[in-house]
């Protein structure tokens, strides 16, 4: 997944959400001990065996997890006697052994082939199934209608099929009784069967972005539906919209003299309102477009009308006392009226990009409100009724707008942004907001860390970006649920290896958007601008994961080969002269990236990486491959392309679990037979070199899934 930065202006501190999560390793204390463990979308590749120790769990969601390898952790989850509910993501059934099937109650399926649904029938008890937008591979096929099989599946209780070119749905639908959600988000749909009615147990339904004209009457017959979603679909809301008498949360897109009939108001339950106006269109948000009885919606906690063209709130809306989350960015709003303070319920107020040009005093009666968002509006001070506003914990607004000493009004912040504020050490009062999960210290002048860190027991992510720093107190290692630091353009490198010399949990290493975001463990940050790797880093005894790359290193110290836990080294694009020998002590190393750098020798000790499965040393300067390269018994990917090599050891057909060697764009003259007779090889990349023999081009093409020529 892409890495999403969100920056709070004022107190919100550089947010990094990256979920791809691979080779990542998990410690039992992140996990509460009940029967249930939920690893999904973590990215994992293997099973984290601490997880499971001493735990009779009967629930295990594993979705999100697509590279997991169900026949090499058979034996574990087999282990696990209690296990009665297996969640999985897999790109076809086959890729689940016979013996868990049985266990199996939940999964994901991506790229799957349209003719190969009936394998579905071989998981008894199916709970839920996701279909991925993937389907159909790169083409992304559409699938018409539902297959049949699915219709049989009658102990769905969730189904999710968006994005997939569905065109209708069959009568069959009504088979599925048990079902409580239904995602169809993004189809061509139009209609509803009639025997959707018997969907009894139905609870979320979603249609977003399909071809709907009409509202769906059928609906009327499910009497526990709570949530329906019918957003981007040209459907008006009829008069009988009251029939819908358990609803609790309705999504729907505004058209031109679109209107919220009475009946709407009498939705009783309805806590939650989603309404959108399609962006950039010309429909007006008319002023009566929420009833004079609106305020009869005595349960609703959320409002949320962005993109709606207004310019002027409803009156209404000020009747809504139980109001708890105000949502109308994106609008047209010039005054922010005092009623606002009838509100007083009212604890997340987003009013971001509006041309406001000030708030009323009356905004400090809101003592409940946490978050307060007034970025990118035309307010040029800070009303003074904002101070009023103790128990804010959010707050997103120009920085320029707030100076330093005004801070300390708001005690339980939850997010502190300090950028660019000509610091030279961090001010003592700053260690007084304990609820701090995020801190932005970027752009300053702070030297140093202090002890007093320790203090933040909540903090997430620390931003020391472009701050000269030099020491960093061990105290962060202290801090259980830190999981970000950033220490990008300054030389921090050696201060952090210190200050996390006794960290228990896993390290991840690399420049900001070079790696995956990790959940567990701690992700630091480092400068594209590093020259050398400091001896300190040998202190790091949970370092799984190195990236420096596009870095000006040359060597790789002796001390880093004390980081015996060390998985993953790219040092792509650097300036890396050569391999040290002594990398033959990282025995758990999984993947070695030293791609494009100038590496003239790989030294024979680098066989002794008997758990290595990745191996990238294209674009050097190497011209031999040592036997020894042979003896990586776990070896997958090998790609040693565009260098010096003239001849291919013979060795590496004993590379039993090898399936893609790249050797193109070398001075080969001669493939060893035993290469040209491997069964484990499904892409061998060999050209252009100097074979003489057209033949040899014939026969790997006939051989091999994929050949670049």
């Amino acid at each position: 997944m892409k890495n999403i930065f969100y920056l709070f202006s004022f107190i919100l501190l550089n947010i990094f959400c990256r979920d791809t999560n691979k080779g990542q390793q998990f410690h039992t204390a992140e996990y509460p001990k009940t029967d249930s463990l939920n690893l999904s979308n973590l990215r994992l590749k293997n099973l984290p065996l601490d997880s499971f120790a001493n735990k009779k769990i009967t629930y295990l969601n594993l979705l999100g997890n697509a590279e997991i390898d169900l026949f090499k952790e058979e034996k574990l989850l087999k282990s696990i006697t209690a296990l009665t509910d297996l969640r999985i993501t897999v790109h076809s059934i086959a890729q689940i052994p016979l013996s868990l099937r049985d266990k199996v109650k939940g999964i994901e399926i991506i790229s799957y082939d349209n003719n190969k649904f009936c394998e579905l029938m071989s998981l008894k008890g199916l709970k839920y199934l996701s279909v991925n937008a993937n389907f159909g591979g790169e083409h992304n096929q559409s699938i018409g209608q539902i297959p049949r099989e699915i219709y049989d599946l009658t102990q769905l209780e969730e189904l999710r099929l968006p994005y997939l070119g569905i065109t209708s749905i069959g009568n069959e639908i009504g088979q599925l009784t048990n079902l409580k959600t239904l995602n169809l988000d993004y189809n061509k749909i139009a209609n509803l069967p009639q025997e959707f009615s018997k969907l009894n147990s139905l609870e979320d339904f979603s249609i977003r972005e399909n071809m709907f004209i009409n509202f769906p009457k059928v609906l009327y017959d499910l009497a526990y539906l709570k949530k329906f979603n019918f957003l981007f679909n040209s459907i008006s809301l009829p008069e009988d919209i009251d029939r819908l008498r358990a609803i609790e949360d309705i999504s729907f897109t505004k058209y031109a003299d679109t209107k919220i009939p009475l009946q709407f108001c009498e939705l009783s339950k309805l806590k939650k309102l989603t309404v959108w106006v399609i962006r950039g269109s010309n429909v007006n948000f008319e002023d009566d477009f929420l009833p004079q009885v609106f305020d009869k919606l005595t349960s609703l906690e959320k409002l949320s009308l962005p993109f709606c063209n207004i310019k002027k709130i409803p009156q209404v809306i000020f009747k809504l006392t139980n109001l708890k989350d105000l949502d109308i960015h994106e609008n047209f709003i010039t005054e922010l009226p005092s009623q606002i303070s009838n509100l007083e319920k009212l604890e997340m107020l987003n009013l971001n990009n509006n041309p406001l040009t000030n708030l009323p005093n009356e905004i400090a009666r809101l003592k409940n409100l946490k978050s307060l968002d007034i970025l990118e509006t035309k307010i040029n001070k800070i009303p003074p009724a904002i101070y009023g506003l103790k128990e804010i914990e959010w707050f997103n607004i120009d920085q320029t707008l707030i100076t330093y000493d005004s801070l300390v009004n708001f005690k339980y912040l939850k997010s502190l942004n300090l950028s660019g504020k000509n610091l030279i050490k961090i001010p003592k009062s700053v260690f007084q907001f304990k609820n701090l999960v995020s801190l932005n210290l970027s752009n300053n002048n702070n030297k140093e860390v202090p002890d007093q860190v320790a203090n933040f027991k909540e903090l997430e992510k620390l931003n020391l970006k472009n701050n000269p720093i030099i020491k960093i107190s061990n105290k962060v290692a202290q801090l259980d649920k830190l999981n970000v630091i950033n220490l990008d353009n300054n030389d921090g490198f050696k201060a952090i290896c210190n200050a996390l010399s006794v960290y228990k949990k896993d390290i991840y290493m690399a420049p900001d958007g070079n790696f995956p975001f990790y959940i567990y463990g701690i992700n630091v940050y480092l400068s594209k601008n590093i020259t050398e790797i400091p001896a300190e880093i040998g202190k790091l005894s949970t370092l799984r994961e190195l990236n420096l790359m596009g870095s000006t290193i040359k060597l790789l110290p002796n001390q880093m080969m004390n980081c015996s836990n060390l998985k993953i080294i790219n040092l792509v694009s650097t300036r890396l002269e050569s391999i040290n020998p002594q990398i033959q002590k990282l025995k758990k190393l999984k993947s070695l990236n030293l791609a494009n750098n100038k590496i003239k020798f790989i030294p024979n000790e680098i066989g002794e990486l008997k758990d290595l499965e990745f191996l990238n040393l294209g674009s050097n300067l190497i011209s031999e491959i040592p036997p020894s390269v042979s003896e990586l018994n776990n070896l997958i990917n090998l790609s040693i392309s565009n260098n010096q090599i003239t001849r291919l050891p013979s060795q590496l057909s004993k590379l039993k679990k090898l399936k893609s060697l790249d050797v193109s764009k070398n001075l080969i003259k001669e493939i060893p037979l035993e290469l040209l007779n491997s069964n484990t090889l499904t892409e061998f990349e060999f050209y252009p070199n100097l074979l003489p023999d057209k033949e040899i081009y014939n026969k790997v093409k006939a051989k091999y899934r994929k050949i670049v020529f």
